[in-house]
């Protein structure tokens, strides 16, 4: 869906960077994709002539807010066209702390508190919404994407940057941290840069809400029901026409429970994809938690894959590398449904492992050793874990004592990583969010790193272009209070989304509450690869990323084979590796063409 802006900027009495900019503006509006939404003394802001966007002036210096707003606390009023913050705030960072704290959404804010000082920018705490800044002569240019298709926006200097590329391979959280392209600055996540020098300063990250302060088990499933049911509910006020994925998960399910409270009206279907195989068909429990809400549920059936080079293309499309398109038939199919029945919403329950904790992890009791809890319930968190995880108590205990002590990373680099990168990596360097994490208990470190991880789920997709795609576990108000639980009372000992399963245990039917296995699709995937080794073999082996030596060709030389696809479990890496190389490709010859100024 349109949701795509561009912002120029200019030094206040440059006249001839009013005019470049002006031109610009008018070749957008002339061509009748864009539309001018004003312009004003050093800056002016187009959005997509069919933009989805909506759009408020701030009211302290000169401003503006692109994207969703909602209120914090459900006793403020809505934002309206001018969003007021304290008549205290006046830096840019002081308009974004405040922005942060009493609204939430789907957004990205320019600010300029006079006229002669910097401007500066601001990408809310969901990622939800692109924002990369560039300069372009003396032009500076914020915008939600890449627009190669201009040269004269865009410039010749814009190249690849293997470096970042290798930093991607090495940990998908980067991928949502940074851009590959040189000359080009990226905002992470609740980050704000000033767009004079592109300094950045950190005005939210997840550390800052971790908390040791414990509240009784009620307490806590009382405020994750009201915060859940605040978020779907806000996401779903904005929607006209909702396609709603029931996938047979808890998470899909908690979500459906809530949107089927907030807007059932509005619900054209609910869906479930499956595959042929019994890991990848969760019907028994999509339909147990229609049943329980009183939904009607339509079925889909995923057929069998084979993957193409034309597909691939796609895949590297977007601004960056993205996993969501690679299984094609399940993207055009959402996509196709969506156009059917003119939703213009698609809502999903993807982000719920990383907010709820899903994990079999040992390093909740580390979080549990660290946090002062008595003998017999740290040893009866030590004995679900152990048998979780399937090892002995005394080897959770171990690797309890060694995390609390710092002596184990939080997560494996990818086995065709090549070794000079395996040896540069740092989670550090990964995203911002995973820096000064010291104070941060280990499972919680977990759980901010796949956090971070989880903004690839609004990657580059077929549906993602039709529709509005909505992951609304993902929201900062939910992630703000899962964030300050700790890890073993998420978990409850279990080590799987526990005190969500309490939480919801009146919504939701017994099947779905006393489940322990997920969906799997990883055999499913495992023979899309198998089917199409004819193609992937020499696309990774021969390409890109090989060639700049940022992968390990004998690892995968071994690993492309159809035996070890189909028996070890190597397809999720070999998708993101797949993703990768697609940007990649991609991008190299399209800024190629930009250099040469072929495009128009």
């Amino acid at each position: 869906m349109a949701r795509r802006f561009i912002i120029f900027l200019w030094g206040a009495g440059d006249t001839e960077a009013e005019s470049v900019a002006l031109r610009h503006l008018e070749q957008l509006e002339g061509e009748g994709a864009w539309r001018r939404l004003f312009t004003d003394s050093g800056w002016a802001v187009a959005l997509e002539a069919r933009s989805s966007l909506q759009v408020r002036r701030l009211m302290h210096g000169r401003g503006v807010v692109l994207g969703d707003l909602h209120p914090a606390d459900d006793a403020q009023p809505a934002p309206g066209e001018r969003i007021a913050l304290s008549p205290a705030t006046r830096t840019s960072q002081q308009v974004f702390s405040g922005l942060s704290r009493r609204y939430w959404g789907r957004y990205v804010a320019v600010h300029q508190p006079a006229a002669l000082e910097a401007a500066a920018a601001f990408r809310d705490p969901s990622g939800a919404l692109e924002c990369l800044a560039w300069r372009q002569r003396r032009l500076t240019i914020v915008a939600s994407h890449l627009p190669a298709d201009r040269p004269g926006l865009l410039g010749p200097q814009v190249g690849l940057r293997w470096d970042a590329i290798g930093r991607c391979l090495a940990d998908p959280a980067a991928i949502a941290a940074e851009v590959a392209f040189e000359g080009v600055e990226a905002l992470s996540a609740g980050e704000m840069m000033r767009l004079d020098d592109f300094s950045r300063t950190t005005i939210w990250s997840p550390a800052r809400f971790v908390a040791s302060c414990r509240q009784a088990s009620a307490v806590l499933q009382d405020g994750l029901r009201q915060r859940v049911d605040q978020v779907v509910g806000a996401h779903a006020s904005r929607a006209n026409t909702i396609l709603a994925e029931v996938s047979g998960g808890l998470d899909s399910a908690i979500v459906a429970s809530a949107l089927q409270r907030a807007a059932p009206d509005k619900v054209a279907m609910w869906i479930n994809f499956h595959t042929a195989d019994a890991e990848g068909d969760e019907r028994a429990f999509a339909r147990a938690v229609a049943g329980k809400l009183r939904l009607s549920l339509s079925e889909a059936a995923k057929s069998e894959l084979r993957l193409t080079e034309p597909r691939l293309a796609f895949v590297g499309a977007g601004l960056r590398p993205s996993v969501a398109a690679v299984d094609y038939q399940y993207d055009e199919d959402n996509a196709a449904r969506c156009a059917q029945l003119g939703a213009d919403t698609l809502i999903t329950g993807q982000g719920g492992d990383a907010v709820f904790f899903q994990t079999r992890s040992a390093l909740v009791a580390a979080d549990a050793l660290g946090g002062g809890l008595p003998p017999r319930a740290l040893a009866a968190i030590c004995r679900d874990a152990a048998a979780m995880g399937r090892v002995s108590i005394w080897s959770v205990a171990r690797t309890a004592l060694a995390a609390s002590l710092g002596r184990l990373a939080s997560w494996p680099a990818p086995p065709y990583l090549a070794a000079a990168l395996k040896a540069q990596r740092s989670p550090a360097r990964a995203h911002p969010w995973l820096r000064d994490l010291d104070d941060v208990p280990p499972a919680k470190r977990l759980q901010i790193h796949a956090l971070a991880a989880a903004q690839l789920f609004h990657g580059h997709s077929r549906r993602g272009q039709v529709a509005d795609l909505v992951h609304p576990l993902l929201s900062q108000p939910l992630v703000e209070f899962c964030l300050a639980v700790p890890s073993f009372d998420l978990a409850l000992g279990s080590n799987d989304r526990a005190l969500a399963r309490e939480a919801f245990a009146d919504r939701l039917p017994a099947e779905v509450l006393t489940r322990r296995s997920k969906g799997d699709l990883t055999a499913y995937y495992g023979r899309m690869l198998a089917r199409s080794l004819g193609v992937v073999r020499p696309y990774l082996l021969d390409g890109l990323l090989a060639g700049e030596g940022l992968i390990d060709r004998p690892y995968l030389e071994g690993a492309l084979n159809a035996e070890s696809l189909l028996w070890r479990d190597l397809a999720s890496g070999l998708i993101e590796l797949l993703a990768v190389e697609a940007w990649a490709r991609h991008w190299s010859a399209v800024l190629a063409e930009n250099a040469t100024g072929r495009l128009c």
